[in-house]
């Protein structure tokens, strides 16, 4: 995930979806700066069972920078010039 607090927006298991209402995350889930899988955060999130939860990165939380693609140059124009292909002529010749 991002770093930054994420709040539920989601949860399967809510009351209004005929869930049991006994799992949320009621206050936001906080990320840690810890390395897991190749993922540079973590997050701990309680998940219902035979359910989902969305989460909403808060907009107070500033986003990270997206890297920037580095420009590769074009090679450089040769200044010779190609020959110009010759164009075909066909004739018909009559038969008798």
């Amino acid at each position: 995930p991002f770093p930054g607090p994420w709040k539920e927006v989601l949860n399967s298991d809510d009351k209004a979806y005929g869930g049991t209402g006994d799992h949320h995350n009621t206050k936001a889930v906080s990320t840690n700066q810890e390395t897991y899988h190749g993922r540079p955060y973590t997050a701990e999130i309680t998940l219902p069972p035979l359910g989902i939860i969305v989460l909403e990165l808060e907009k107070t939380a500033p986003k990270p920078a997206p890297k920037k693609a580095v420009k590769k140059k074009a090679p450089a124009k040769s200044t010779a010039t190609k020959p110009r292909a010759t164009k075909k002529t066909t004739t018909k010749r009559k038969t008798k």
